[in-house]
C-alpha cells in the first residue's frame, strides 16, 4: 500500500511540475503549444511506466505463484509422510490390540475355557442329539430335552473331577465357557486388521476350524430354517465370522453342510473322534 501511495505521489509531482514549466517562458521558446506539448509528452512517459508496470506486476505474480506452488508441494508432502505416520501408527495399535488378545488366549486363566469348549465341540461330533441341543441353546427359544442326552453324558462327565456335582451344571458351565470363546473369535474377526498382522498370531484356529464350522453352521441353519427361532432370537454372524477368519489364515471358506462334513472325515485330528454316524443321514449322505 505504502508503494502506491509514493507512486501516486511521484505522479502528481511530475504532473504538477510539468504545468508549472509549461507556463513559464523558456518552454513558450521551445514550442507554440507549450502546454499541450508538455502533457502529451507526460501522457506518453506515464503510459510507458503503466506498461512497464504491468510488465513487473505481471513477473511478481508469476514469482509469487511459483511460491505458493512450491508451498503447495511441501504441503502435499508434509501431508504424505503425516498420513503414512498415522497408518504405522494404526497398524501398530491393531497390533498392539491383537497382541494383547493373545497374551489373554495364552494366559493359564483362558486354559479352562479351551478346555471346556473342545470338550463341548468334540461331544457335538460323538452324539447328534448332543449337538442338537447344543444348537438349540444358541437362541431364546428351542426344545431342550436334557434327558435325551443325560445318559451320554454320564460317560463325558463321570470321569471328571469337579466341584459342581450335577452333570447338568457341569455341561451348562462348560456350555458358557463355548460362548465366551465363540465371542472371543468374533472379536478377533472384526478386529479388522491386516492379514500380515493376524497371521502373526494363529490362535490355534486350525484346531477350532473343522468343529466351529460344523457347529456354527448348524446354528445358523437352524436360525434360517425356524421361524419361531428368527422371532425371538438374534441373528447369528458366525459364518460371516468363520469366513473373515479363514480368509485372513490362508483357507477357503466352506459354503455349505456336506463339504463341512467331508472336510470332518478327512481331517487327522477329527479322524481320532468318534464321530456320529446318524451325521450321515442329516446331510443326506
Amino acid at each position: 500500500m505504502k508503494y502506491f501511495l509514493y507512486c501516486a505521489l511521484i505522479i502528481v509531482l511530475v504532473w504538477l511540475t510539468g504545468f508549472y514549466l509549461s507556463t513559464t517562458d523558456w518552454i513558450k521558446t521551445v514550442s507554440d503549444q507549450p502546454v499541450s506539448d508538455v502533457f502529451n509528452s507526460l501522457n506518453t512517459l506515464f503510459a510507458g511506466l503503466a506498461f512497464a508496470g504491468l510488465i513487473i506486476t505481471i513477473l511478481v505474480q508469476k514469482k509469487e505463484l511459483e511460491l505458493q506452488r512450491q508451498e503447495l508441494i511441501l504441503t502435499r508432502e508434509e501431508l504424505r509422510k503425516s498420513s503414512e505416520a498415522n497408518l504405522q501408527i494404526a497398524i501398530e495399535n491393531k497390533e498392539k490390540s491383537i497382541f494383547d488378545l493373545y497374551l489373554t488366549f495364552s494366559d493359564d486363566s483362558f486354559e479352562e475355557i479351551r478346555v471346556s469348549s473342545w470338550r463341548v465341540l468334540e461331544n457335538c461330533l460323538r452324539s447328534t442329539d448332543y449337538c442338537s441341543y447344543v444348537v438349540n441353546s444358541f437362541f431364546v427359544t428351542g426344545t431342550k430335552d436334557f434327558k435325551r442326552i443325560e445318559d451320554f453324558l454320564e460317560q463325558t462327565y463321570g470321569e471328571i473331577d469337579s466341584p459342581i456335582e450335577s452333570i447338568h451344571d457341569r455341561e451348562r458351565a462348560d456350555r458358557i465357557k463355548l460362548d465366551m470363546l465363540i465371542n472371543f473369535f468374533s472379536l478377533l474377526a472384526n478386529k479388522d486388521a491386516p492379514q500380515s498382522v493376524l497371521m502373526k498370531f494363529n490362535f490355534y484356529y486350525g484346531w477350532w476350524r473343522p468343529v466351529l464350522w460344523w457347529v456354527l453352521f448348524l446354528g445358523e441353519t437352524a436360525y434360517q430354517s425356524t421361524p419361531e427361532v428368527k422371532m425371538y432370537s438374534v441373528r447369528p454372524d458366525w459364518i460371516r465370522m468363520l469366513s473373515i477368519l479363514d480368509n485372513c489364515y490362508g483357507f477357503t471358506p466352506f459354503t455349505d453342510l456336506a463339504s463341512i462334513w467331508h472336510h470332518l472325515q478327512t481331517h487327522p485330528r477329527m479322524k481320532r473322534i468318534a464321530i456320529d454316524p446318524r451325521f450321515e443321514e442329516m446331510i443326506g449322505g
